[in-house]
């Protein structure tokens, strides 16, 4: 039986994220009940263990989740997707690889609404669980290192089959065509299953990255919010870009690319500033290595007018004892010549 919770002594209702923040730095679990508000789903593949099932509680605006003990009586009551407020205790579980679990245990609950979340809903964000686990590519790097060699990247662009390219777009495209590669696909993306293959095919060529280019307006919820394509996009080896839509529209498809740009014409503008921000540092780079060489020359210039200065300096010490020896050689040669004199004349 239901109980509504805001009339008890629950001073603090949490959301999943906000448990799972408290018990990072300390899981130590608190003796008392507390209170969860998320989204309620069922686990399909939970068994029946002793009349409990282990099901999920997502928080409503984030993909933060908790497993919630459910006992057989309350889950019949319950229905995935519904907003709830569960009471309960969390308590841990330690699993292989030392991964301690948090736990709740729900013993009271309170139905907010119902089917806040439709079943393609729950595939999406189960979809964006996958992605922010496996992690997005940092698309700048990528391209910023491509290009800070000297070397040129490779970019496939994915149109709409007869859409019409923004202005500002194209003129992007041509301010970066003379450092990247960009390589045009047209397909039909109202024909899903053709869009997803040709996105599959593009995948195994070597392109660097790939981008998905479409203006907003009629259907792009309806392609872009498709879990099957959804699917087949979080799968791909090669990093993904997309401007699709209009700045106010939000296709699924920028949550779970690795770059969105929001709008064709911001995805031009974004290519065309990563090649002057690249050239930019490359200039400063090369500065800086010719002001280094020049420094190390210097360096070694007054190094070497040193080393002569200490040579010349012992070449004229040793001159001038040269000098000095050759007088003295002189002076006694003189003497003893006189020497001679005097015997030659004594003895005369």
């Amino acid at each position: 039986m239901a109980e509504n919770l805001s009339t008890t002594n629950y001073p603090i209702i949490y959301t999943p994220q906000e448990v799972l923040s408290i018990f990072r730095e300390q899981p130590r679990t608190p003796a008392k009940v507390v209170v969860l508000e998320g989204i309620y789903y069922q686990n399909p593949r939970s068994g029946n263990y002793g009349g409990y099932f282990y099901d999920v509680l997502r928080g409503q605006n984030d993909t933060f989740e908790i497993r919630v003990i459910v006992s057989l009586a309350i889950r019949e009551k319950l229905s995935s997707g519904t907003l709830v407020q569960l009471a309960g205790t969390i308590s841990k579980e330690v699993r292989n690889q030392s991964i301690i679990e948090l736990q709740f245990h729900v013993t009271r609950y309170e139905i907010i609404q119902k089917d806040i979340v439709t079943d393609q809903q729950q595939q999406l964000l189960q979809l964006l669980s996958e992605k922010s686990s496996s992690g997005y590519r940092n698309v700048d790097s990528l391209l910023e290192s491509i290009l800070f060699r000297n070397d040129r990247p490779r970019v496939a662009l994915v149109f709409a089959s007869g859409s019409i390219t923004d202005v500002d777009f194209q003129r992007g495209l041509e301010a970066a065509s003379s450092h990247i590669d960009f390589v045009k696909h047209d397909v039909s993306f109202a024909q899903i299953s053709r869009f997803m293959e040709k996105i599959v095919a593009l995948d195994k060529e070597q392109y660097n990255v790939l981008a998905v280019v479409r203006g907003g307006g009629s259907g792009i919820n309806e392609v872009f919010n498709t879990p099957e394509l959804i699917r087949s996009l979080i799968k791909l080896n090669t990093p993904l870009i997309c401007g699709v839509g209009h700045p106010e529209e939000k296709p699924f498809i920028g949550k779970i690319a690795d770059k969105d740009l929001g709008t064709p014409s911001l995805l031009g503008v974004y290519f065309k500033d990563l090649v002057n921000r690249v050239l930019e540092q490359r200039e400063k780079s090369r500065a800086v290595l010719v002001e280094q060489v020049k420094k190390q020359y210097q360096e070694r210039i007054l190094s070497a007018e040193k080393q002569n200065k200490v040579l010349q300096d012992k070449f004229a010490a040793l001159s001038k004892n040269h000098e000095d020896n050759q007088k003295i050689h002189t002076e006694q040669m003189r003497l003893s010549e006189i020497r001679n004199k005097e015997l030659q004349d004594k003895i005369t």
